[in-house]
């Protein structure tokens, strides 16, 4: 109901962008807007009130988080002012993921290492009432591999090495205690079948929400060797800009 409800929710400028997943949305305000953001609030609690919806208890419950590149400090650029009734912080939990003002997502790994540890608690008290393995073996796939690799496309590319260890020894951890069999993928593979199956879903599915995000595409007229895509690749990235799903997959998927 509340889809159908907000579906005449657009922000103001065509260059924000509005998101709405169930009850939550976000809007997505660039730098270069940042002076419209106050009437993109106004106007969301003008469409609010017009709809019947009390917004006005909610908006202190509103969040906001300013984006930056790992440079911005050097750059010396004031960031924009607060918007009033509205807090401002450094993380955000976003559909489950634990998003970072700098992109970094050491916060969602150690969410998901608290996470873990619960599950290996259950995982350990299955196996104390007699559980055979190839069920335990089941249930901890469904369970805690589920966890671990939850909307991992997002945010696997922007992991440093010592998170992705982190995670991995997750892993390790559940095949000692013969949860998982020792066969068992490590914690790079399972994020490579997550990538390359979405991957495979987006190229191939017009209405999957981020085959809009694809470039163009390539046309030659040399006799070259078939790549897994023939997609524009991108040009000029930055090293954030590489770790992107879309960017990290165009290029992984080019020879």
């Amino acid at each position: 109901m509340y889809i159908v409800n907000a579906s005449d929710l657009h922000p103001t400028c065509p260059l924000n962008i509005m998101l709405k997943y169930a009850d939550d949305s976000y809007l997505i305000v660039p730098s270069v807007n940042s002076h419209l953001l106050h009437s993109e609030i106004q106007h969301i609690c003008n469409w609010a009130e017009s709809n019947n919806l009390k917004l006005t208890g909610n908006v202190s419950k509103s969040t906001e988080i300013i984006f930056t590149s790992p440079h911005f400090k050097e750059t010396k650029l004031p960031l924009p002012p607060p918007t009033p009734t509205i807090t401002r912080l450094n993380r955000l939990t976003v559909l489950g993921v634990v998003v970072s003002s700098t992109f970094k997502f050491t916060e969602h790994v150690e969410f998901l290492l608290n996470k873990v540890s619960k599950t290996m608690f259950a995982l350990r008290t299955l196996r104390a009432h007699g559980m055979a393995d190839f069920l335990l073996h089941d249930v901890t796939k469904a369970t805690l591999v589920s966890q671990l690799t939850y909307a991992a496309p997002a945010w696997s590319g922007f992991l440093s090495e010592t998170d992705t260890n982190r995670l991995q020894s997750v892993i390790k951890k559940a095949k000692r205690f013969g949860y998982l069999p020792s066969s068992f993928y490590n914690f790079g593979e399972l994020c490579a079948d997550a990538d390359e199956k979405l991957f495979f879903s987006v190229r191939y599915n017009p209405y999957r929400v981020l085959h809009q995000l694809l470039p163009s595409v390539k046309t030659t007229s040399y006799n070259l060797r078939p790549r897994s895509h023939n997609f524009t690749l991108p040009g000029n990235l930055t090293k954030l800009g590489s770790k992107n799903f879309i960017n990290r997959m165009l290029f992984a998927n080019a020879y």
